[in-house]
């Protein structure tokens, strides 16, 4: 598996996730703070939904096309970053549950995308 194969399946699940947050909000929130959303936590994880889809159709569109990758999946990495540090911040808001696994989930990916960015366009003389 090359580094282009790997954010091509990265991006497959972000789409997948992006793609859930924005039709089924409460099942993301629940599932992340063990109760039903309140206030505006629908419609951030639809925000977050959004983002997440974006950047997952956007770097499948950009290797579909031809073009480079490596900034999809740095700005991937920075968003997933983001969401590491959001689980931290907001640690007493989430489950014991969602904490550990957006941690893992984010940070995991977070690096995994910085570490494979140098390498994400070296396919097709990229």
């Amino acid at each position: 598996m090359n580094a282009t194969t790997f954010a091509v399946g990265a991006a497959r699940a972000r789409l997948a996730f992006g793609i859930a947050a924005l039709a089924a909000p409460a099942v993301m929130v629940t599932s992340m703070t063990g109760r039903s959303p309140e206030g505006a936590e629908r419609e951030f994880t639809r925000m977050w939904g959004g983002r997440d889809a974006a950047l997952g159709l956007g770097l499948i569109a950009a290797v579909n096309g031809g073009a480079p990758v490596a900034g999809w999946v740095r700005a991937a990495a920075v968003a997933d970053a983001c969401d590491a540090v959001g689980a931290v911040l907001g640690r007493t808001r989430l489950s014991e549950n969602g904490f550990k696994v957006t941690l893992a989930i984010a940070g995991g990916s977070a690096a995994a995308h910085l570490l494979l960015a140098p390498w994400a366009d070296r396919r097709a003389g990229l």
